[in-house]
């Protein structure tokens, strides 16, 4: 199971970056961190973020 970096929670096996809600609205701030998250989404969608793969 994951864990958030900077307050080592837990964190679901899915997550996409290991920082929970309330440390990364903390850090960047709310509309920075929902563009984090965004970004991060959309780039999951794309294939964007398997890393290690046989590429295409």
């Amino acid at each position: 199971m994951a864990k958030c970096t900077y307050c080592k929670c837990s964190l679901p096996d899915r997550t996409l970056f290991e920082v929970c809600d309330s440390c990364g609205i903390k850090v960047w701030g709310p509309k920075m961190f929902r563009a984090i998250k965004g970004n991060y989404e959309e780039a999951e969608v794309r294939g964007d973020l398997d890393q290690g793969g046989n590429g295409r």
